[in-house]
């Protein structure tokens, strides 16, 4: 957060000569126990919307709090989850509309486990996301198309009937669980699984906006060409 401004902008023009949107990514676990430090991110991003010319501004506050790493959530999952979807409706919802911007959010699909208390009604909080953001990135981490479809089927019916955006997010860079990248199955598999998985849901999505990532940017870049080889799923 302590880039200067006049770097951010040069950045933010040369991608918007691209066609290449710019969000404002955050994510700290604490905010929820703390929105001052929420609010005093979202100062300096107004402050810097504020100077900025149109093609140099962001278009989106993007969130990326996981609360499985709140400290207290092993004892006592039910209440973090809780204070999670009370900041996203007290604090984050509110401070994307003052700012002028879309909210958007990467989410585990275990949110689907749990309900949550909103003004009275109990809610699925995994539900809860798609009726509030504008867009929802799934983070979706598995080598396996049919895994991915399967494990995203209740985001997609969701982001359905909230004309909610969604992506899909696969994993590409090196981690313990390799179940869960494509580090070493390469570029090609990676592409050729997505493609499996998008014949599933461009039919499901029909006439809705969804999409794909691979996490991340550097990792993308990094990841070998491997030839295709093996495994006949890879095509079907």
């Amino acid at each position: 957060y302590n880039v200067p401004f006049d770097t951010i902008r040069g950045f933010i023009k040369k991608c918007s000569s691209m066609d290449i949107r710019v969000a404002y990514l955050g994510g700290e676990y604490y905010w929820i126990d703390d929105y001052a430090a929420y609010d005093r991110i979202i100062d300096t991003l107004l402050e810097y919307q504020n100077e900025a010319a149109d093609d140099e501004k962001f278009y989106s506050i993007h969130l990326d709090l996981e609360p499985a790493q709140h400290p207290d959530y092993q004892e006592n999952s039910q209440e973090i989850m809780q204070r999670f979807a009370d900041f996203l409706l007290n604090e984050a919802r509110p401070s994307a509309d003052n700012a002028g911007l879309l909210l958007e959010w990467d989410i585990h699909s275990f949110l689907e486990t749990f309900t949550v208390n909103v003004n009275g009604e109990e809610k699925n909080l995994c539900e809860l996301f798609f009726e509030v953001c504008d867009s929802i990135n799934i983070m979706s981490y598995n080598e396996d198309a049919d895994r991915i479809i399967r494990m995203t089927k209740d985001e997609i019916s969701y982001a359905k009937k909230h004309h909610t955006k969604v992506s899909l997010c696969v994993e590409a860079s090196q981690i313990p669980n390799r179940n869960e990248t494509f580090y070493e199955e390469g570029k090609r598999v990676l592409v050729r699984r997505l493609s499996k998985v998008n014949r599933k849901i461009r039919k499901e999505m029909a006439g809705e906006s969804y999409g794909y990532a691979v996490h991340y940017v550097d990792s993308w870049y990094a990841l070998q060409n491997y030839p295709l080889w093996g495994s006949t799923n890879d095509y079907d």
